[in-house]
């Protein structure tokens, strides 16, 4: 999992998701109703990019972008308007040209990286998200999400180091700690899984599956009344358990009450 996985809009006013930020080019100038320039429909695209009416705001970059056919940041917006109604081969062809007729603009590489992670074309995914790094070495979300692709590819050191780049630009994110906390968790580091979750709660600590996962580091750890602690938070909080939870919890249930036996000579 990721709490950030996603996609992000490039703004000079960026909107970040919570899973996974898409970049939307904003940067308003006063808008002309009945608009004949290139501008015109371009924040009047924004506008409806803004308020979700992606079809709208598609209609609009596409005038823009007929007035002025290398207008990379329409092609880059169209592409993750596109993109939210799940037109992802057109998603992918705007990303491209924006790339085509702006090869600095940061945000439509990581744009088209995160689409190609979502395709499980890692290799340029990552790729992707490394030139935009290169134009912009101080994105925290660049770094997070070439570590989330990293991390699918199983070159756990890599992702780590991109997570810790990612929390020392933006100490104050809770995504790039969760993620690292899933590395460490993969590699049986379960102290240091527990630090980073631990990290994610303070900073949210509404996000009910850190719970769920500090409670499977608990668990192999035999800490198992932290572990219990957990599950009751991640409950509280109105976590819905799966089929692999039920298979931690009765194995959690087997060991904490042998546990108790031991200890107590007694059955509970």
């Amino acid at each position: 999992m990721a709490i950030s996985n996603g996609f992000k809009m490039h703004v000079e006013f960026k909107n970040k998701l919570r899973n996974s930020c898409l970049v939307l080019v904003f940067g308003f100038t006063t808008i002309v109703y009945g608009a004949s320039t290139a501008d015109d429909y371009y924040n009047k695209g924004n506008l409806e990019s803004k308020r979700k009416h992606y079809i709208e705001a598609i209609s609009d970059y596409t005038k823009a972008i007929k007035i002025n056919p290398q207008y990379a940041k329409a092609y880059n917006n169209r592409g993750l308007a596109n993109l939210n109604i799940l037109n992802l081969s057109q998603s992918l062809s705007d990303f491209n040209k924006a790339i085509q007729y702006d090869s600095e603009l940061a945000v439509a590489y990581f744009n088209r990286g995160v689409l190609y992670r979502k395709r499980n074309n890692l290799n340029r995914s990552i790729a992707d998200f490394t030139q935009a790094i290169r134009i912009n070495p101080n994105d925290a979300g660049v770094y997070r999400n070439r570590g989330i692709a990293y991390g699918i590819k199983g070159k756990f050191n890599e992702a780590i180091l991109d997570f810790t780049k990612s929390i020392q630009i933006d100490p104050n994110q809770a995504e790039g700690f969760y993620n690292r906390g899933v590395i460490y968790q993969q590699q049986e580091n379960f102290i240091q899984s527990i630090s980073d979750y631990s990290r994610t709660i303070e900073i949210n600590p509404s996000y009910s599956k850190t719970y769920i996962k500090r409670a499977f580091d608990y668990f192999k750890l035999e800490q198992y009344k932290e572990a219990w602690e957990d599950i009751k938070k991640a409950k509280s909080l109105g976590y819905k358990f799966n089929g692999n939870d039920s298979k931690f919890l009765d194995s959690l249930k087997k060991k904490s009450d042998k546990f108790k036996y031991e200890v107590t000579g007694k059955i509970l």
